[in-house]
């Protein structure tokens, strides 16, 4: 086991993790926590693996039934060319999720997942409880440029109206339900109505 102080148990070693064969790639994870505890999906950061998780292991284990995957192609799950698409991995995604019989969890994607999440969002709404989604580290005040300042600086979707469908929906559901929340309130706000798509 790893030897990360913390409260709960140790995120299993490499030779423990397990895999799970879908649609012909062995995708790679790991399983534990709290067996009773709500349901919670990592999945991998790129360049990454699950073992990203390894500081935060023992608290959320404590608490949550934990689920790491190394997302197809990341880690030391395999890969195939037409899953490397944000698109292509968030309809995947649910297969995964299918595949290990994970149900009513709340997701983590940073970095590529990110991505994956929200188009698995877009793509299959209601797959998971609730995402939270993140790129690397960042400093505030923004400092941004181009397209994506505009993004962020855009007061609707509107402006997007000619993007992608897949696009335009995440986006806009990212914007009715997303909001800054600290780690145990968002993983506990379960009973907010104002997202459509909570359970």
């Amino acid at each position: 086991m790893s030897t990360i102080p913390g409260d709960g148990a140790q995120i299993p070693e490499p030779a423990a993790a397990s895999q799970v064969e879908i649609d012909g790639l062995m995708i790679r994870y790991v399983a534990g926590g709290a067996s009773a505890g709500t349901p919670l999906v990592l999945f991998s950061p790129w360049p990454e693996s699950i073992y990203a998780y390894a500081p935060m292991w023992p608290r959320l284990s404590s608490r949550f039934s934990l689920t790491a995957i190394d997302l197809p192609g990341f880690g030391r799950s395999d890969g195939r060319p037409d899953l490397y698409s944000p698109r292509a991995l968030g309809d995947f995604l649910p297969r995964i999720v299918e595949a290990l019989d994970v149900g009513s969890a709340h997701a983590v994607g940073p970095d590529v997942g990110t991505a994956a999440l929200l188009f698995t969002e877009a793509l299959h709404p209601g797959v998971f409880v609730s995402i939270q989604v993140g790129g690397g580290g960042a400093a505030f005040p923004l400092r941004v440029t181009g397209l994506l300042k505009d993004f962020i600086d855009a007061p609707s979707v509107d402006a997007f109206a000619g993007a992608d469908p897949g696009v335009q929906e995440s986006i806009s559901h990212v914007l009715q339900c997303a909001r800054v929340l600290g780690e145990v309130e968002l993983l506990e706000d379960e009973a907010d109505t104002r997202c459509p798509h909570r359970r």
